[in-house]
């Protein structure tokens, strides 16, 4: 019987050393992925001698500034890479010196769990912010296709306002997580009135999920419909040659957009969606155990995993965006 247990413990140990090892690589190549599409996307953020033509001067600050947004995107996911590889690794270490070191042991722990769900709120409700951002960046400039006076100040603010609300939503969440005692430790939600978990919960599901994807959805409908509006009315007035294709500046950075916009929200909803399922049961249950077997907690460590998506393929995307913006 001893032998059993001990052979049915080396299994779960290697199995969770593997996990580890598996997706704490997906997120170093995501993390490495990420950090050499910002050094590119500020050189040609930074670079106007990337621009061939001296008419294309004239939207000039239009590609710079959705640059800078994409740059704002890029971090978002490194910091999203760097605490999901910094949290495998740590499990796969922590496989190897017993079960116990496998949990964050309480008080270092509280502000292990706090600081973790501070960068996992803040990477996700940033990168919802800022797709949000650039739909309405692309809606703007098919609207204002000659009128474009954007600085690079501006932009950089931009940038920076983007993470404002991410950091009010991302301390709230941090304030109501914590460790429980005593072992096993896990990083619940532990402190704060029903109340005020409610509104955390609701405030961080609107500015994550709710309001961006809202204008998300208007913005690049509302793009579709300008470009094809004007494309009809150039053909009613016989208007033809480089006039006619003016409605259809810059429709080659949308779909490559729309689906990081798709793998992003995709991937960041589920998890979103798991932590607005911890509220409702502290709410309503007192209580949230996140047992290994349960289904929310199963469903709490796919959706996490999940997140990872975006962090690797959007790179790539980012390559092809760039060659559109400058063709």
């Amino acid at each position: 019987m001893d032998q059993i247990n001990a052979t049915a413990t080396k299994d779960l140990y290697f199995k969770q050393a593997l996990k580890g090892i598996i997706f704490s690589t997906l997120g170093l190549c995501g993390l490495i992925f990420n950090i050499i599409a910002v050094w590119t996307l500020i050189l040609h953020a930074t670079r106007k001698s990337s621009i061939p033509h001296l008419i294309a001067l004239k939207d000039f600050e239009s590609k710079i500034t959705l640059l800078y947004l994409l740059i704002n995107l890029s971090i978002s996911d490194i910091l999203n890479c760097f605490i999901l590889t910094a949290n495998y690794i740590y499990q796969t270490i922590s496989v190897f010196h017993g079960p116990k070191s496998i949990s964050y042991s309480s008080p270092s722990g509280n502000i292990i769990c706090k600081i973790r769900l501070f960068c996992i709120s803040l990477a996700i409700t940033s990168s919802a912010i800022t797709l949000a951002l650039i739909s309405l960046q692309r809606f703007h400039e098919v609207i204002h296709l000659l009128n474009e006076s954007k600085t690079r100040k501006r932009n950089i603010l931009i940038a920076v306002a983007t993470w404002l609300i991410p950091m009010i939503t991302s301390t709230l969440l941090a304030v109501i997580y914590g460790v429980t005692d005593p072992f096993p430790y896990y990083c619940i939600i532990n402190t704060g009135s029903n109340f005020f978990i409610a509104i955390t919960s609701i405030a961080f599901m609107c500015f994550t999920v709710v309001i961006p994807f809202t204008v998300i959805t208007i913005s690049y409908t509302g793009n579709y419909i300008v470009r094809y509006t004007m494309t009809r009315s150039m053909q009613l007035n016989n208007i033809k040659g480089k006039h006619s294709k003016l409605a259809w500046k810059g429709k080659d950075t949308v779909l490559p957009l729309i689906i990081i916009t798709f793998l992003t929200f995709a991937s960041f909803t589920p998890l979103v969606i798991s932590f607005m399922l911890s509220s409702l049961s502290k709410i309503f249950h007192n209580e949230f155990n996140k047992n290994p077997k349960s289904d929310l907690w199963k469903f709490f460590q796919i959706s996490r995993i999940l997140t990872i998506i975006p962090g690797i393929i959007n790179p790539f995307i980012y390559r092809i965006i760039i060659k559109a913006l400058h063709q």
